[in-house]
Order: C-alpha cells, then structure tokens, then sequence
C-alpha cells in the first residue's frame, strides 16, 4: 500500500459532513406562497366546474360582492353589529368565570 492510496483511503473513511438546512429562513416563502396556491387552486376548481356556482363561488365573484359590500357601506355596519356582540359575549363569559372563581375560592 503506497501513500496515494492510504490518503485515498483515509478521504473516502472520513465522516461527510451534511450541510444543515434551516427551514426558518423559508417560512416567509412559504406564508406568501400558500395564500397563492388555495387562490389558484379556488379558482382552478371553479374554472372546471366541478362544483356548482351555488356551492362553490369563483373568487371573482367573491371580490366583487365584497366591493359592493364596501361601496355601500353596509359592511362597515354589519361590522361594528359583529364586533359589539363579540365584545358583549367575551365580556359577559369573562364576568361569569370570574364570578364562578370568586365563589369556588370562598367555599
């Protein structure tokens, strides 16, 4: 065995090294590209009519109800009726388990 051949050796015996991926560096990609992607695939969908239009909305439609919703005014409305019931139920759920903790607390 000369010395060529045992450096061959030793090279070819040698631990590799795998490079590390970290995959943090494409969770941006990944959260711009998966909107993209239910987009395409919403609009694919009812491009091919697989479903009927009274089941499935294609996307252009979706977006122009929602400029008219917002033209008229009356998803702002709609919006703040939301909001106050969601607030109103949060409250009152908050009230109730406080009262609740109160009352197991002293007995």
């Amino acid at each position: 065995m000369n010395a060529t051949s045992a450096s061959l050796d030793r090279a070819l015996l040698r631990p590799v090294r795998l490079r590390h991926i970290t995959w943090n560096k494409f969770k941006w990609l990944a959260s711009l590209l998966s909107p993209v992607l239910l987009l395409l695939a919403w609009t694919l969908v009812t491009r091919g009519h697989w479903f009927s239009d009274r089941i499935l909305v294609p996307p252009r439609d979706v977006y122009s109800a929602f400029l008219e919703l917002c033209d008229s005014g009356e998803l702002l409305e709609d919006l703040k009726i939301s909001s106050w019931r969601l607030a109103c139920g949060f409250g009152l759920g908050a009230l109730g388990g406080l009262i609740l903790g109160v009352l197991l607390e002293k007995s």
